[in-house]
């Protein structure tokens, strides 16, 4: 009688497990829905004009004692456009046919800094992610200023906008995606004109 008794108890305990188990089974969670890229809000648009530019300027390109790297201030924002951007800048410069000077770890003669006409300075970097259907979008604007040496004649505040959209599974190196903002740089225009040595700023 007490086996029957314990296989009954043994029953019902189970059940009442079981009960509880199948109500804790966990929902599936619907995916989350992203806008499309054409359903965000634009950034300026770049085209290059054709123009042939002089581009016989000899420039060197820093960092402000103030920069500021998405609204973080020095020392970080100075690494960071340091190590991340002057590069991809001096590159794309060269690339088009300017010259670049790099004075790091070498003493600044006279001579050397008035070997430079145009002075490019990085002042900050903003770039925001954004989720949409074709992937990860990074939205960013480089913010500088250009200056005529020696006199150090400071030309109006620059801002250029870069978009660059991250396939999933595609992969892009950080450096990848900075760029598509600096290849904007060299389409604005007024910034080219800044950089002709002829030319009073």
């Amino acid at each position: 009688m007490y086996k029957v008794f314990y296989v009954i108890k043994s029953s019902l305990i189970l059940l009442t497990v079981s009960g509880f188990i199948g109500c804790s089974t966990p929902v599936a969670v619907p995916e989350p829905s992203y806008p499309s890229l054409s359903e965000i809000a634009p950034i300026p648009e770049y085209t290059d004009d054709g123009r042939s530019w002089d581009t016989n300027a000899v420039c060197w390109v820093g960092v402000t004692d103030n920069a500021r790297w998405n609204n973080i201030g020095p020392p970080y924002a100075q690494t960071q456009l340091s190590s991340e951007m002057l590069p991809l800048i001096r590159e794309e410069l060269r690339n088009e046919g300017y010259q670049v000077r790099i004075f790091e770890n070498h003493y600044m003669t006279r001579e050397k800094r008035l070997s430079v006409q145009r002075i490019i300075l990085c002042k900050e970097f903003e770039i925001n992610k954004t989720m949409v259907k074709e992937g990860a979008c990074y939205d960013m604007k480089l913010t500088l200023s250009v200056m005529n040496n020696p006199e150090h004649r400071q030309n109006t505040q620059y801002e250029v906008w870069g978009r660059s959209l991250v396939i999933p599974g595609a992969g892009k190196p950080w450096a990848g995606v900075y760029r598509e903002c600096i290849f904007n740089l060299l389409k604005m225009s007024e910034f080219r004109k800044a950089l002709e040595a002829d030319v009073p700023i």
